[in-house]
């Protein structure tokens, strides 16, 4: 550990001192690059247009008046990349730059209704440029990944660093737990993303992949921006319907039904609906696929709608709403587990975003939302029975102000969080997933205030600095927290480059937890990493990078039954990534990861493997187009036994006359390892205005029996597995019109 500690100081050092260096040695002539960008069709001039210089960290906005400025350029041939959101991105090249002197260079942009996304690429950049961002995922890449039942955290589990429970959504980032991700949905938090969140699961999202515009992923070392989270943040941005014309599309997939229509509205706007069913219940009742000793009929439906609308130049008001439920009943006739079990689970969003150009360099963007996420549950058990009765909801006011100007990016900002729960947990540990048990009766409200500061800082063509603080108040405990955050990015060269990273994360205690103990402390993880990326010729990128987290504060729950901070742990790891650049039909990616996360928490007496520890996971993505009309796509998945706390016998409870278990120690033993292949081809016919893609998946390609959970027999003497997902081929198909 301390010579972990130790290499970990001796690179920062040397960074430092690099760019010490670097800045010293920076005096020479450098040119500059200016011009206007206007729109093609009507010749107005287009603000708020990003210009990046491929390859460098140097980029501007456009004013106003379509005008922009980029400085300090080494005198060389740059291609330089216009992107705006409603317009066709256009890269010129060969711009050639000289010393002292400034290149004259004019653009226009086309209008377009064109989906972004519609290019794949490989998730993770290909330099670190001190943003902390760790992929950034098109529409395509979710809806075509093989194996992802077109969901965005299937996709997201193939990158490095990133654990799942196996056959479901949930994601645990670098040693954390799946609530210490934050969610967002076009500017506003998701309180529950996810289907079907029992015993482990969620196996599921809630969001439709059909509608993505952008997805970012950050996994650690996120900025000051993002707060109130240890682990990762999932930016989700939806995009904007049609301003031309009626527009649809209907696809049916492994999961589900879905529907998408969008259509203009009056303002230069337009509109986005999706409605999403599934069809399990169905299934299952009509084949008899679900008859035997337990008989469960699952189902969810998601209502999704945007709209946006252009209220003048300089600003867009967009609304959104999502309402998800889902249903599942069925009857359970197992030793410790005998009647009706019922599940009921409502997760609900309404925002409202403005977003508006102040200047030609300052942004605005102003976020108001509604959320809440409800369930209840009935599960069996012999003699014994648990219930939940959950709801959680929040209100908010986001303001952020980004000026962009070369060489800073700044983000200034603040929120206003108020939360209500109410919280009834009655799970006795004999029917607990994991022998867990739940037995909470809390309700309370609390507000949150944040405010905060980052800048991105280009300081030369090799070094790029990120820092920024994030200050947190909690009005109900009067706890105020101060987040230093640190990325630094170097180029070594033009095809490598270094990252460290260093940052403070804290996330408040939920408002029945306070509701109980008003004087919680919100929980801390002390982060820091190292990472080095190298791009080997034109086609292959690889990166190795090393992480470690302290975890303070954890809350716990002491002998009476309240909510406290006693709680301690630590994650640290090692992932390699090697990704193959879209060329000649061919992309993908492999990623290996070894970590090691131990927790006190919860019920936990001391310190033990945590409940998401897997200590190896190795993923493969690859992805072939011999044509513009085929895709042939992989994804395979191997990982370590997810740890579970064993059985070592049962005893007769003479009182209640059943059998109870012997419980061994705290995740002291772990399932079989998980493997998992899934193999999809995709078809795409044209014609006219009318697209058809027809594609074959087939899920666990060897039939690999996954085991989720453990059955015992009436007196825990004997077991059987419990698994999810056999072998399964799908046809699916989609079409728009």
């Amino acid at each position: 550990m301390k010579s972990t500690r130790k290499l970990h100081f001796v690179v920062a050092l040397a960074l430092l001192m690099s760019l010490a260096f670097e800045r010293a040695s920076a005096q020479k002539a450098l040119g500059k690059l200016a011009g206007t960008v206007i729109d093609q069709a009507t010749r107005a001039p287009l603000a708020g247009v990003n210009v990046i210089v491929v390859g460098t960290k140097l980029g501007a906005a456009t004013d106003l008046n379509g005008r922009f400025e980029i400085f300090n350029l080494a005198a060389a041939k740059y291609s330089v990349r216009f992107s705006m959101m409603g317009y066709k991105e256009k890269i010129v090249a060969n711009v050639a730059i000289a010393p002292n002197a400034t290149k004259k260079l004019d653009v226009a942009l086309k209008e377009t209704t064109i989906e972004i996304g519609e290019v794949v690429v490989t998730p993770k950049p290909e330099k670190y440029d001190a943003t902390g961002i760790t992929a950034r995922l098109s529409r395509k890449t979710v809806i075509e990944a093989p194996g992802s039942a077109q969901d965005i955290f299937w996709v997201i589990q193939t990158l490095p660093g990133i654990s799942s429970d196996g056959d479901n959504s949930k994601i645990y980032v670098r040693g954390g737990s799946p609530d210490e991700n934050l969610v967002l949905l076009d500017g506003a938090i998701i309180k529950n993303p996810f289907h079907f969140d029992l015993m482990g699961g969620g196996y599921w999202s809630i969001f439709n992949a059909r509608l993505v515009e952008d997805v970012e992923f950050y996994g650690g070392g996120f900025p000051a921006r993002f707060g109130d989270r240890l682990s990762s943040v999932l930016k989700i941005e939806n995009r904007a319907g049609s301003r031309e014309e009626f527009k649809g599309e209907a696809s049916l997939s492994m999961s589900d039904a879905n529907v998408v229509m969008e259509f203009p509205l009056p303002l230069r706007g337009s509109t986005l609906i999706s409605l999403r069913r599934s069809y399990f219940d169905l299934l299952l009742k009509y084949t008899g696929m679900a008859e035997g000793d337990y008989t469960v009929y699952p189902y969810f439906f998601d209502v999704n709608a945007k709209a946006d609308f252009e209220i003048s130049k300089n600003h867009k008001l967009t609304i959104s709403g999502l309402r998800s439920w889902e249903e599942m009943e069925g009857a359970f006739d197992r030793p410790q587990a005998r009647g009706i079990f019922t599940w009921d689970s409502k997760t609900e969003l309404a925002s409202a975003r403005l977003r508006s150009i102040l200047s030609p360099t300052l942004f605005s963007e102003f976020v108001a939302y509604w959320s809440r996420a409800r369930r209840s549950s009935f599960h069996p058990g012999e003699g014994i029975v648990g219930r939940e009765q959950v709801t959680e909801s929040e209100t908010a006011l986001k303001e952020d102000l980004s000026w962009i100007r070369a060489p800073h990016e700044l983000h200034v900002g603040a929120w206003l969080v108020a939360g209500n729960d109410d919280v009834f947990l009655d799970v006795p540990k004999d029917i607990a997933y994991n022998f867990q048990e739940l037995n909470v009766l809390a309700k309370g409200r609390a507000v949150k205030t944040s405010f905060y500061a980052d800048d991105k800082w280009t300081l030369s063509s090799k070094w790029t600095v990120g820092a920024g603080v994030r200050a947190d108040y909690v009005t109900k405990s009067k706890e105020a927290v101060i987040a230093p955050r640190l990325n630094l990015a170097y180029a070594w060269n033009d095809h490598m480059s270094v990252l460290f990273d260093y940052g403070w994360f804290y996330q408040s205690p939920k408002a029945y937890e306070l509701g109980d103990n008003p004087t919680l402390h919100s929980k801390k993880a002390e982060s820091y990493g190292i990472g080095i990326k190298h791009q080997v010729g034109d086609k292959v990128v690889v990166s190795l990078e090393t992480y470690n987290k302290k975890l303070t504060r954890i809350v716990t729950i002491d002998s009476l039954g309240r909510f406290s901070n006693g709680g301690y742990g630590f994650a640290r790891g090692a992932e390699l990534y090697i990704q193959l650049k879209p060329s000649q039909g061919f992309f993908g990616w492999v990623s290996y990861t070894y970590s090691i996360a131990k927790r006190k928490e919860g019920r936990h007496s001391a310190q033990h493997v945590f409940d998401y520890d897997r200590p190896q996971l190795v993923s493969l993505v690859v992805n072939y187009a011999p044509s513009s009309d085929w895709q042939v796509g992989l994804r395979f998945r191997y990982g370590s036994g997810r740890p579970y706390t064993p059985t070592l016998g049962g005893w007769y409870d003479s009182q209640l006359n059943i059998w109870r278990p012997v419980i061994g120690g705290e995740n002291a033993d772990r399932y079989p390892v998980y493997s998992r292949l899934d193999v999809r081809v995709t078809r795409r016919f044209q014609h006219k205005n009318h697209q058809l893609d027809a594609y074959l998946e087939l899920l666990n390609a060897y039939n690999r029996q996954n085991v989720v959970h453990y059955m015992w027999n009436e007196n825990y003497s004997s077991r059987e597995t419990f698994t999810i997902f056999p072998f399964l081929p799908v046809l699916g198909f989609s079409v728009k019109f």
